[in-house]
């Protein structure tokens, strides 16, 4: 029940997020995530590396908002989306995925009704959520070979770059195969 309620929590609060237009209280809620951030002992050190990897993202937003929009909103939508990376970062460290999968599994019991399996919904969303390090150790190992090489990581020789994580990728689908088969999760 207590996953549940982080859950949905989570969920309220992103959307919450997009529908307030006060810098005020936008502030107020960034701040009471940075507390909670705190009081769960989540390495700050830690979640300013991980910002590096949303920069291009806002970059862009801002550029296309101030271009589309005006200054105003590109700055508001900037802020919206940084409270959300802050309040996501935060759920993801205090929750394990195990703790999400059976959170998901029980959101979707109501499915058994329709004779819906929901311990493999769960099962394929624990994997997906597992997956995500595994891609990014993946693409670091990956750029480093090629900046060993001495190549430069370009437009035109990106498969250089996403044929060997394609291939990595598929093996490891294969391995996550063959252990479920042996655990009896597949007929």
């Amino acid at each position: 029940m207590k996953n549940l309620v982080k859950l949905i929590t989570f969920i309220l609060l992103t959307i919450i997020v997009f529908f307030i237009s006060n810098y005020i209280v936008l502030l107020s809620i960034f701040f009471l995530d940075l507390i909670l951030t705190i009081i769960f002992k989540i390495s700050i050190r830690e979640y300013f590396k991980s910002c590096k990897y949303l920069l291009p993202f806002l970059l862009l937003s801002f550029v296309l908002n101030v271009i589309f929009s005006n200054l105003d909103y590109a700055i508001l939508i900037l802020f919206r989306i940084i409270i959300c990376y802050n309040i996501t970062f935060t759920y993801y460290k205090v929750t394990s995925v195990l703790e999400i999968a059976n959170t998901i599994q029980m959101i979707f019991s109501p499915l058994k009704i329709f004779k819906i399996d929901t311990s493999s919904i769960s099962l394929i969303i624990s994997i997906a959520l597992c997956m995500i390090p595994i891609l990014q150790q993946e693409i670091n190992a990956v750029r480093n070979a090629i900046k060993a090489k001495g190549a430069k990581i370009k437009i035109t020789n990106i498969t250089l770059v996403l044929k060997p994580i394609l291939i990595s990728m598929l093996q490891r689908t294969g391995e996550i195969e063959k252990a479920l088969i042996a655990k009896g999760f597949m007929e």
